[in-house]
C-alpha cells in the first residue's frame, strides 16, 4: 500500500508498507520519498520467481506477526 502526505500543498512523504491482516497496523513501511529506480524488463519466468520470492516474504512477515503478538 503506498501513502503519502505533507503540508501546504507540498509533499512530505511517500511510503510504502504492508499493513497487517485486520488493517490495524503496519507489519513493515518503508520511506521511498526520495528513491528513484530503473529496472529492466523481466522475462515470465523471472517474474513468476519475484512473485513467489515476495509471496514467501509475506507468509514469513504474517507468521512473525501471530506469533508476537501483532509485532514482527
Amino acid at each position: 500500500m503506498v501513502t503519502y502526505g505533507g503540508t501546504d500543498y507540498k509533499l512530505d512523504y511517500v511510503n510504502i508498507g504492508m499493513p497487517n491482516d485486520g488493517v490495524t497496523s503496519w507489519i513493515d513501511i518503508k520511506d521511498i520519498t526520495n528513491s528513484f529506480t530503473t529496472f529492466e524488463t523481466v522475462s515470465a519466468t523471472e517474474q513468476k520467481e519475484i512473485d513467489l520470492e515476495f509471496q514467501n516474504e509475506v507468509k514469513r512477515m504474517l507468521e512473525r506477526e501471530k506469533k508476537n503478538g501483532g509485532q514482527i
